[in-house]
């Protein structure tokens, strides 16, 4: 019995290290700089840690100064409508492949054939990935602001 409660004891222990890990991993990532962050705030962008996305992904740059250039010179593609699209660091997502600053757009469900064809006129290499957001940064979901 006493053999028991130290092994769960350990275990907890473990748990308890791994976790501390994870959140020092996801503090390292390089936050988005304010501009940025008040850009998706603005625009309807909330926390959405912990949660499994759809992105339609724009443009993967190295730099966030790039990434900001390219959401500017994109926005006419859109005209009238308004796009959800953000500057984002990869690393804030689980299933994202590391070092590159994004544009991206978020979705709840896979985007439409029509949402991927609008995007591409101003991405014309537009892809969708699914990824786990990993970050408390300000993120617009499509279907919650367009369905309101």
């Amino acid at each position: 019995m006493e053999f028991g409660r130290r092994w769960i004891a350990t275990a907890m222990c473990l748990v308890t290290m791994l976790g501390s890990c994870a959140a020092s991993a996801r503090a390292a990532v390089e936050a988005v700089s304010a501009t940025s962050a008040e850009y998706a705030r603005d625009i309807g962008g909330t926390d959405h840690s912990g949660e499994s996305l759809f992105f339609l992904i724009g443009a993967s740059v190295r730099t966030e100064d790039q990434a900001r250039k390219v959401l500017e010179r994109a926005l006419p593609f859109f005209g009238d409508m308004q796009s959800y699209f953000i500057v984002q660091r990869s690393e804030g997502f689980q299933g994202l492949k590391p070092g590159w600053w994004v544009v991206m757009e978020a979705y709840r469900n896979a985007p439409s054939k029509e949402n991927l064809e609008l995007a591409r006129r101003a991405f014309p290499d537009a892809y969708v990935r699914r990824a786990t957001v990993l970050v408390p940064e300000p993120i617009p979901i499509y279907e919650d602001l367009v369905d309101k």
